[in-house]
């Protein structure tokens, strides 16, 4: 059991992030080997490099027919790292999520998003492959077109009333650009390039989200230092970011206003939502911008966020506790009784 290590490693995300891999991913590793976590199959939304995604069907699926409810978890990673399957866990993270939510009914999808390379001199800075808002969202509304039209095997399988969006930290950040595209003027232009691929075409209808649960989110970046400038502000406002003249003060205003809750406020989605937060959150960073992100959607929509707190748990172990049995994934049973208005 890993959780009791947690707490020692303390509440930073800078502090607590290695040891907290370092302590998870060779018991994940451990899981796989031993053939613990089902195998997906893999398949491909956009033009992208990172733009794939992976599917998990419920072991017990044998005729192929019939809806399934179905969870669409989108990674975290700060912007800038992250992946469907973690190579240094031997994919089991988030092979993990699959297999947890799969082994309970669910039709589980995880896909990749472009991820901001920060460095000039990485050879994808300067191509599309390069994260920018809105990006974040704009690959997820690529995913879930393509997951809703005939290019897609598993859209037959998809329950429209029963598709829940979940988002782990920086995760959570797009998924909000995703919600919350109306408060972004260049929502569709920005994505516009990317859906001629054949795979994204628009279905009849596209699906869209019965309700989405917001992991760990950081709702707002007032507090980010100097060190994350290159990502805060790359990705956030790349038209400012380096450019002479610029002023700190200037681009800290645009984030405010392209993060979770600078687009809450001007949004008018209805999309029903619950924010999760582990004990060890650090409260500057995430808990206390959650609970932010939690009575303004109250005051915009009148609409109640649900709040779910995973005991024992730091920022980064949430995701990586599910399939290591115990208290390490009471949250997973936690979010389903979330996904069901239990």
């Amino acid at each position: 059991m890993a959780i009791p290590q947690l707490r020692a490693f303390g509440p930073s995300i800078k502090d607590h992030a290695d040891p907290t891999f370092n302590l998870y991913f060779p018991l994940l590793a451990a899981q796989v080997d031993a053939g613990a976590f089902l195998e997906p199959t893999e398949h491909r939304y956009g033009p992208l490099e990172r733009h794939a995604y992976d599917v998990y069907l419920p072991p017990g699926d044998k005729d192929g027919k019939g809806k399934l409810k179905t969870i669409v978890f989108v990674h975290g990673g700060g912007m800038v790292q992250g992946d469907k399957q973690i190579p240094e866990s031997k994919g089991g993270a988030h092979r993990n999520i699959g297999t947890f939510f799969a082994n309970r009914g669910f039709l589980v999808i995880i896909p990749n998003y472009r991820l901001r390379y920060p460095n000039p001199a990485h050879p994808l800075y300067s191509t599309p492959n390069n994260a920018q808002f809105p990006s974040g969202g704009t690959d997820i509304a690529l995913l879930l077109r393509h997951i809703s039209s005939p290019a897609c095997h598993v859209s037959p399988r998809i329950s429209p009333s029963q598709l829940t969006i979940i988002g782990n930290s920086a995760g959570a950040c797009h998924v909000a650009t995703y919600l919350y595209r109306d408060a972004v003027p260049n929502f569709e232009e920005s994505m516009a390039p990317l859906v001629t691929d054949p795979t994204n075409q628009p279905g009849k209808e596209e699906l869209t989200p019965s309700g989405a649960m917001l992991i760990g989110m950081p709702a707002h970046f007032r507090l980010a230092g100097p060190e994350r400038a290159p990502v805060t502000y790359g990705y956030h406002c790349p038209e400012l970011f380096g450019k002479s003249g610029v002023k700190d003060e200037g681009m800290r205003k645009v984030v405010e206003e392209r993060c979770p809750i600078g687009l809450r406020k001007v949004s008018g989605d209805r999309t029903r939502v619950g924010v999760m937060l582990a004990e060890l959150d650090p409260e500057p960073e995430i808990a206390g911008p959650s609970r932010e992100f939690s009575k303004l959607h109250e005051q915009v929509t009148g609409m109640q966020v649900q709040e779910v707190y995973v005991k024992g748990h730091n920022h980064i172990s949430v995701p990586l506790g599910l399939g290591l049995g115990g208290e390490e994934e009471v949250w997973g049973d936690q979010l389903i009784e979330w996904i069901e208005g239990k």
